[in-house]
């Protein structure tokens, strides 16, 4: 398994773990339909540093996109997204424990105005910055 492919099952499984559906940006309309809520989009992750072959430690940007069900109107979401950032934090804690990861920065969590479905939900987009040792 390459770099890449673990850093994204380390995401997945700390994501199901906390009972999101976890899905890439194009297989959001499918999961919204059969899955329900709370659902995770994660992004591809980019490649920031550590490309060269003799690097010994790679990092990824990633963004994580999280949603849940919105049960009230737009100004009653506080205690949804409080949630949704208790969510993240224990996920970005959860990879940064794990093994081959050397460090893990939040760089961004924000609410993403209007959400992102057209079932009405509360969203948070997380950004990361996760430096792991390169497997070859």
């Amino acid at each position: 398994m390459n770099t890449r492919e673990n850093l994204l099952d380390l995401l997945t499984e700390g994501l199901e773990r906390e009972g999101y559906n976890v899905c890439m940006s194009e297989e959001l309309p499918w999961v919204v339909g059969r899955c329900g809520f709370p659902i995770a989009v994660v992004s591809e992750p980019k490649l920031v540093a550590g490309g060269a072959p003799e690097a010994t430690a790679i990092s990824y940007d990633v963004v994580v996109k999280m949603l849940m069900q919105r049960e009230k109107s737009v100004d009653k979401c506080a205690p949804m997204l409080a949630i949704i950032e208790h969510d993240a934090l224990v996920v970005a804690e959860a990879v940064a424990q794990s093994d081959g990861v050397v460090s893990l920065t939040v760089r961004e969590l924000a609410p993403i105005a209007g959400g992102v479905t057209h079932a009405g939900d509360v969203a948070m987009e997380v950004a990361l910055r996760v430096e792991m040792f390169r497997n070859v």
